[in-house]
């Protein structure tokens, strides 16, 4: 039976990626960064470093992580409440939470993987034609940068499960969070950085050139202090706190207006 229930949540999250009517982000994520960084490469003259650099900071972290990671971690319950199937896991207690834990970390994978492929499409119209020496070392930087993206994937991933567990629109307060508080605490001085999960990707991006404002008031507001480890477990705090919360809430909510018998 748990096997069963594994093998459908896998199934679904897949679907869920991949569906008619969300294909196109799926597409939108691969496709949008290699476009984005061709035009630099050919007219601005910039170090493919330096643009490398720039569209880790804030094409991906600021813009298409987030946003991926919220929507479709939240998607993961809110498809099923809105289809009203979510009552029919209820009454099957050995997989309750397993399909939904399998969708969850199905749609968590394929992110990943259009992650890497995001990043190499990248890789590829900033080096192509370089020397092998400097592409082998920045191959370095585009593994830790995954690394990076993907533990902030999953902890936005994770957040956005949280709130598709407590409210029918989760969406909307992850993108207040997402383009409202997570992009402005990054420029405020003291710890309320701490409140971001954006702070903690950009504390794990790969070294390269310093892309921050050389103004010395702007360059204050941005600097950190945040170490590796720091960001690492904070990441993984998120994670393990929304996820935690989200079962609690899954395990007391009856969702009985989704179920059609007993609305008649």
């Amino acid at each position: 039976m748990i096997t069963n229930a594994l093998s459908a949540g896998w199934t679904l999250g897949t679907h869920q990626v991949f569906a008619t009517r969300r294909k196109w982000l799926s597409v939108i994520v691969v496709l949008l960064p290699a476009l984005v960084a061709l035009p630099p490469r050919l007219f601005s003259g910039s170090p493919p470093a330096f643009i490398y650099g720039q569209l880790v900071m804030t094409l991906f972290t600021a813009i298409l992580v987030p946003f991926v990671a919220i929507f479709w971690g939240g998607a993961v319950i809110s498809d099923e409440v809105e289809g009203k199937t979510l009552v029919y896991l209820w009454t099957r207690p050995t997989g309750r939470m397993a399909v939904l834990a399998s969708k969850l970390v199905a749609v968590f994978f394929w992110q990943v993987l259009l992650l890497l492929a995001a990043l190499l499409g990248v890789f590829l119209v900033l080096y192509a034609g370089r020397s092998s020496l400097t592409v082998q070392s920045e191959l370095q930087a585009l593994a830790w940068d995954l690394l990076g993206l993907g533990g902030g994937a999953a902890a936005y991933g994770a957040l956005g499960f949280f709130l598709a567990a407590l409210v029918k629109k989760p969406l909307g307060i992850g993108l207040v969070y997402i383009f409202a508080w997570d992009n402005i605490v990054n420029y405020l001085p003291g710890y309320l950085k701490m409140t971001s999960i954006r702070h903690f990707i950009m504390v794990l991006k790969s070294q390269g050139p310093s892309i921050e404002p050389k103004n010395q008031f702007t360059s204050f507001l941005a600097e950190s202090t945040t170490t590796d480890a720091q960001a690492i477990t904070a990441i993984s705090v998120v994670i393990v706190v929304c996820l935690g919360f989200a079962w609690a809430l899954l395990h007391r909510k009856e969702y009985l207006g989704d179920d059609p018998a007993r609305s008649q």
